[in-house]
């Protein structure tokens, strides 16, 4: 898994969540058990990241969270990040996308080390 990837994976992270979701409704309401890999997949995938953000200390999660899962943009992070930490704690754009830079190495060298390539496919849009 590359960056671009994980992105695209965090950035969908509600989606499959979501999926994950309605496989699991549609396996038990209409004992559709065909689609039981597909669920397990989205389940496992859902894991995986979960784990990986699991690993990074919380402003990193935060901006992670914020950013790239919520979808808010650069000044709202910052402007969300100095509430959530106080003024003191103030950081800058430019700052808080190295930190995101920062927790995304960190997450790729732990699904990178694991034998979990294969269970992630390139997201498209």
């Amino acid at each position: 898994m590359d960056e671009r990837q994980l992105k695209k994976y965090l950035y969908d992270f509600y989606s499959l969540e979501a999926e994950s979701k309605l496989l699991k409704t549609c396996i038990h309401t209409y004992n559709n058990t065909p689609m039981l890999p597909l669920y397990k997949e989205k389940l496992f995938q859902m894991q995986i990241l979960s784990d990986a953000k699991a690993i990074l200390n919380k402003t990193e999660l935060f901006v992670i969270e914020t950013h790239l899962i919520k979808h808010c943009t650069w000044s709202e992070t910052a402007k969300l990040f100095s509430i959530e930490y106080g003024k003191e704690m103030e950081r800058s754009e430019r700052t808080l996308k190295r930190l995101q830079n920062k927790a995304l190495k960190k997450m790729l060298k732990l699904i990178n080390e694991l034998p979990v390539q294969n269970h992630f496919t390139d997201r498209t849009y």
